[in-house]
């Protein structure tokens, strides 16, 4: 007899394929990766989607070694929740192993990310040539229960979001722990043309790196809102907190200028870099970045962080040393003891707008020259960059 596998309160139990046969409705309980191991004979798998637009389920596969994903639970008919399965259901003979998919889900989300980038027609600054907005990104992952994360909240102010506050914003009806959670970071890099062009102003954003603020700015939105969709579909809830809602601007006792949410400090999280002098993030790929994240219902290692302290890659804060960044703005908004954020917003807002828009023909702003031709501009730096 044709037998249907179910996943059970996480254990595989063999169904009579019979009690399946009349568009019976069901519940997700558990979604897990399972290998198939051994196959005396043909299976499939519908796919298909719940009413809730929330998962998708599995995948065609005929052949040993193939993967499934299965986690359903019978349930009594009820119209307009839990799944809606019919017809190409059965397997044959089929033995299934389970996958620890935990490894494999931060390669699977940094290939949706690097995908998009690379393969998305909106990747682009939106100018005459077309010009790509963000060069290779950097991903990395942290998790929800990381102590940081509530230091955060205790030095910025009770308004700032833990990763459960975040989630709980966008998923108020379930209760999640702290280390059921991940947040997925990601640091885009400015484009080599985009620095170059960017390195001889002295007072005003190129206007590469004007449209990387705007343009580029609603390809990260883009890539935000594809990886939550990317995860919703593989039954995984997330949210980005930078395109929610409830996310706002707010003024913190000790730091000034300040919001419910940072991605930067997310990012700081997860491995991927520290603050230098004027408060931006040096990584890997320099300090001319903008950055991304996600919060998922889902287990990924934590990619760890090779630093111990904050400002760990800044010459400046560290040995004393480069303070390259400080000549760079056009209104001394960074000096010895940091970053003036008043300064800065005001330059931004009300004297880069008007040039954009009178000089580059479009509605943005913008500014970025402390992010380059500064020793810190595409990697971490060292003492010898300084020669």
């Amino acid at each position: 007899m044709d037998t249907f596998w179910q996943n059970r309160h996480g254990s595989l139990q063999k169904v009579d394929s019979t009690l399946y046969q009349n568009r019976v409705e069901y519940s997700v309980i558990t979604t897990e990766w399972y290998k198939i191991t051994r196959s005396t004979g043909p299976y499939s798998f519908l796919r298909t989607r719940s009413l809730e637009n929330s998962w998708i389920k599995g995948y065609y596969s005929d052949s040993l070694g193939g993967s499934l994903r299965i986690g359903l639970y019978a349930l009594p008919r009820q119209p307009g929740k839990g799944w809606l399965l019919g017809g190409c259901c059965t397997y044959t003979g089929v033995v299934m192993e389970k996958i620890d998919f935990s490894e494999n889900a931060a390669a699977w989300i940094e290939k949706t990310i690097r995908g998009f980038l690379d393969d998305s027609q909106e990747n682009t600054l939106k100018d005459e040539k077309n010009n790509r907005a963000w060069a290779d990104p950097l991903v990395g992952f942290s998790s929800g229960a990381d102590p940081l994360y509530r230091e955060f909240k205790e030095h910025i102010g009770s308004f700032y979001w833990t990763p459960v506050e975040a989630f709980t914003k966008a998923f108020p009806h379930i209760k999640v722990a702290p280390d059921e959670l991940t947040i997925i970071s990601w640091v885009l890099p400015q484009t080599e043309e985009t620095k170059r062009v960017s390195r001889i102003e002295t007072v005003y954003p190129s206007e590469n790196w004007a449209r990387a603020r705007i343009y580029g700015e609603a390809v990260n939105v883009r890539l935000r809102q594809q990886v939550v969709e990317t995860l919703t579909a593989s039954g995984y809830k997330a949210v980005a907190p930078q395109l929610s809602s409830f996310w706002e601007e707010k003024r913190s006792e000790r730091y000034g200028d300040a919001s419910t949410w940072s991605e930067r400090h997310a990012a700081y999280v997860a491995g991927l870099g520290t603050f230098g002098l004027s408060d931006g993030l040096i990584t890997p790929r320099g300090k001319a970045i903008r950055c991304g994240s996600v919060v998922a219902e889902i287990e990924i290692p934590p990619s760890g962080r090779p630093y111990s302290e904050s400002h760990e890659y800044c010459l400046f804060r560290t040995r004393g040393i480069c303070g390259r960044c400080i000549p760079r703005c056009p209104v001394d908004a960074i000096d010895e003891v940091g970053h003036n954020k008043v300064k800065c917003r005001d330059h931004i807002f009300r004297v880069t707008a008007k040039h954009v828009r009178s000089h580059y023909g479009f509605e943005g702003y913008g500014c970025g020259l402390c992010q380059v031709a500064v020793p810190c501009e595409s990697k971490i730096p060292k003492p010898s960059d300084l020669e």
